[in-house]
């Protein structure tokens, strides 16, 4: 499909679309991020880090977030 923004995909607004519904989702939030699984760090960051402003508690949002930022910083001098 062609992109509706720069970037965004069909999938992508279908996403946001729910998630305007239900931003308390954490299983959309989740399916969400693991369809960026293949895009740019900073795109799964900045969506982890919306997804935490609406789910702050939420341990698997935290686990998984923490998880990806480890795993980018592998092999790299801290």
């Amino acid at each position: 499909m062609s992109s509706i923004v720069a970037g965004w995909t069909y999938l992508d607004s279908q996403f946001e679309e729910e998630l305007a519904k239900n931003p308390y989702s954490v299983k959309n939030w989740c399916n969400y991020i693991q369809t960026k699984k293949d895009q740019p760090p900073l795109s799964r960051y900045t969506l982890y880090e919306r997804a935490l402003s609406f789910l702050p508690r939420s341990y698997k949002l935290w686990h998984a977030y923490l998880q990806d930022r480890t795993t980018s910083l592998k092999g790299k001098t801290i």
